[in-house]
């Protein structure tokens, strides 16, 4: 069979660390064959003006009484939904209540296909795939003590065994300046309490942060001037700044690793919270020392608001809901011990540290409440707190609209009201227009995490034979595409289709590369020869230089003229 070539060698280096995993990329050129790919971009406009991209928007809606009870029972007309204050017509309403789906009025003289109020039938054959839940059990070893930690995963069991839905995937990973997935989406909640276990048995970084804390605190009390007391604070905030970059680089993978995967999506965040203003308690206590010195002015330099909004961007441009755990629970003031009395300026340390735990919170009730989750602090009731996250994982709203606008990369406000002023609702407060290219991305990477390969497109991978080159090997890799399967548009004396493709890569250690967008490829094809051509394939060639041993390979292929993507993902083994 004939196939129209597409060539170009693509230079794929895994960096040695794998804290900060690079990779190369050099285009060497193309070669053509009886089709031609680069057409001028001004001879596509008329082929592409006007391409109708379906989007809709969906919003996860939880509606709860005046006393946190779930109500259910709602229709879609009892929903009003706002975008940036424009009313959206709900296109899409799908309800589910203590697990099941519940079921739309049915049209006369039909029977439904199932019968979903029946025990015997199992939740996990009811639910579409696209209502299907992932959660990821998010333990931050790293701004946790561990007896905190342990008391909250040996609360866990009921939550896991009788609270969540038999098919709810759970993933586990913990943080420890890098990011450790102890187990894959599994709905095996054995191999679950497995990973909590392992975790357990780790050390918690909290216990050093403190007392680094407690040191700066006697130091800045012992300056005998305010310049001196200054420099403790900005050195102990210095520090943890640095340390709380990596804490968002986690949580940032995390949200991207979930962002492509179909279903909803939610974080279980357990810590002893997160920083709004690093060492802002700190600047104050020099303040409250040495009077009107204006020390706490120096802490608007460690505010790291705006990256918790940010987080909370690609959280809701991922249809990721927080829901973040404050493990601490109820317990007294640090700075009051045997060793540290606390009796400075008549007990002022107490007020700073209050003024710390409200600090450490905030951010938790920013990453939950702005994408429609809830945040749990100030408390020892772990048990109800992990049933209040169960209640709605088995009761929600989800409400669809399609919105006038497509892939423009701005941020949209959203609003959801019901009719009735009696209950309360939680819903992400927005959502970024992901450009057709975050999508493709986002598959890629959710492709190369966890598979699920969907190929609508008929794609197929396939590898040469690998040579060594320098430190690493050369990879031929062709990309195979039907033409029957690719929209091609008339226009002049060619059909023209345009195709994208994004690549990501990883190694046997967990390196990955960042995703690798390619400029569009167009296919351009004379009109006499396209009956012929529709037989045949589109090949892609690429070369990745790759290092000994396993890599892992997803590649995301979107027809631009249908919207129809393809996600594959393949392992081969290098150097053997």
């Amino acid at each position: 069979m004939k196939a129209w070539h597409f060539a170009l060698k693509l230079t794929f280096l895994l960096a040695i660390t794998l804290l900060t995993p690079a990779f190369a990329l050099a285009q060497q050129g193309t070669e053509a064959g009886d089709a031609t790919q680069d057409a001028a971009a001004d001879d596509l406009d008329g082929v592409f003006f006007g391409v109708a991209n379906i989007n809709v928007v969906n919003v996860d809606v939880f509606v709860t009484d005046k006393k946190g009870n779930p109500v259910n029972g709602l229709t879609k007309d009892d929903f009003l939904i706002f975008e940036n204050g424009d009313p959206m017509e709900v296109s899409n309403f799908y309800a589910v209540a203590e697990g099941r789906p519940v079921a739309p009025a049915a049209a006369p003289g039909t029977v439904p296909d199932v019968d979903i109020e029946s025990p015997r039938v199992k939740l996990e054959e009811l639910l579409p795939e696209d209502e299907r839940l992932h959660l990821i059990i998010y333990i931050d070893n790293k701004n946790i003590h561990p007896a905190s930690r342990n008391r909250v995963l040996n609360r866990m069991h009921r939550f896991l065994r009788s609270e969540l839905s038999r098919g709810d995937r759970v993933m586990v990973v913990s943080y420890d300046q890098s990011i450790t997935v102890r187990q894959h989406f599994t709905t095996d909640m054995d191999l679950v309490e497995d990973a909590l276990e392992e975790i357990s048995g780790l050390s918690g970084s909290a216990t050093l942060r403190d007392s680094e804390r407690r040191s700066a605190l006697e130091n800045i009390d012992e300056a005998n001037d305010v310049l001196s007391a200054t420099q403790f604070a900005r050195s102990y905030a210095d520090s943890v700044f640095t340390e709380l970059n990596f804490t968002f680089d986690g949580l940032e993978k995390q949200i991207s690793v979930l962002s492509g995967l179909n279903g909803r999506k939610a974080i279980l965040h357990v810590s002893d919270g997160l920083p709004r203003t690093v060492g802002e308690d700190l600047f104050i206590f020099v303040d409250e020392k040495f009077r009107r010195s204006n020390a706490r002015l120096e802490a608007a330099v460690y505010d790291v608001s705006l990256r918790y909004r940010d987080l909370v961007s690609k959280a809701n441009a991922g249809d990721v809901t927080f829901y973040t755990l404050e493990a601490t629970g109820l317990g007294a003031h640090q700075s009051i011990s045997a060793d540290f009395g606390g009796t400075i300026d008549g007990g002022g340390l107490a007020f700073i540290d209050s003024i710390r735990a409200a600090n450490l919170q905030e951010p938790l009730h920013i990453l939950a409440g702005d994408t429609g989750g809830m945040s749990f602090t100030n408390t020892n009731a772990v048990e109800m707190s992990l049933g209040r996250v169960a209640k709605d994982f088995k009761n929600y709203y989800s409400l669809g609209y399609r919105p006038p606008h497509y892939g423009d990369g701005r941020y949209y406000k959203i609003e959801v009201k019901t009719k009735r002023k009696d209950l309360e609702i939680r819903h992400r407060n927005g959502y970024r227009d992901r450009t057709s290219e975050a999508h493709l991305a986002d598959g890629s990477v959710a492709t190369l995490y966890f598979g699920g390969e969907r190929n609508p497109l008929e794609a197929e991978i396939v590898f040469g034979r690998p040579s060594p080159d320098g430190r690493h090997y050369m990879l031929p890799m062709s990309i195979k595409l039907p033409l029957k399967r690719i929209v091609l548009a008339p226009q002049g004396d060619f059909y023209i289709g345009r195709v994208k493709i994004s690549l990501v890569v990883m190694d046997e250690e967990g390196g990955t590369s960042p995703v690798q967008p390619q400029e569009p490829v167009t296919i351009r094809i004379p009109r006499a020869e396209i009956e012929t051509a529709r037989q045949q394939l589109y090949v892609y060639d690429l070369g990745l230089a790759v290092r000994k041993g396993f890599s892992r390979i997803a590649v995301g292929i979107r027809d631009e003229l249908s919207t129809e993507t393809s996600f594959l993902r393949q392992t081969v083994n290098i150097g053997d």
